[in-house]
């Protein structure tokens, strides 16, 4: 048994938990002071914000795992380097500073590029009447250009990996 395999994979496993649950926690209290405040819905009883929130919360947790392998290389590059846990915890920090940010953009672009095609409906006035058929379709918008940014963004997020120089020969 490859020791070193078995102890990388099980701190990812463990950061990855610590990460998402309070990446996710974040997000939702966060959702709660923007859109539950705004709108004065009630959380514990408007089902189409439990709708969209769910949504939400899918497409901020997307993006931010598919954080988790430019993590892992940067750490891995960090470490070959001999760099220290705490250069490494700078990057774990930085990306996911970076995934957050994205995927809240992400969110906020969705709904307002969604509220532009839809001029005649306010989506969250209608989420706050209780309009299922309103919350269901902005959810999936939401979820849907997360999954259509999914590359660009790690795309990103390779970038900012310090990969070391390969020298040119030619």
């Amino acid at each position: 048994m490859n020791t070193t395999l078995f102890f990388s994979a099980l701190l990812q496993i463990l950061l990855s938990l610590f990460i998402g649950v309070i990446l996710l926690y974040g997000a939702y209290q966060i959702l709660n002071q923007i859109i539950a405040r705004k709108y004065k819905i009630d959380p514990s009883s408007n089902i189409d914000y439990a709708i969209l929130c769910s949504g939400i919360l899918f497409a901020v947790g997307y993006l931010a795992s598919n954080a988790m392998i430019p993590i892992q290389n940067a750490i891995r590059i960090v470490q070959k380097d001999g760099g220290s846990f705490v250069e490494s915890a700078k990057y774990i920090i930085y990306f996911l500073l970076v995934s957050v940010v994205v995927a809240f953009l992400v969110v906020l672009i969705s709904l307002w590029l969604w509220g532009l095609l839809t001029r005649k409906i306010n989506e969250l006035d209608q989420v706050n009447k209780n309009n299922i058929p309103v919350a269901l379709i902005t959810t999936t918008i939401v979820i849907l250009l997360s999954l259509f940014v999914r590359d660009g963004f790690v795309m990103l997020l390779e970038s900012l990996i310090p990969y070391p120089s390969i020298p040119n020969y030619f």
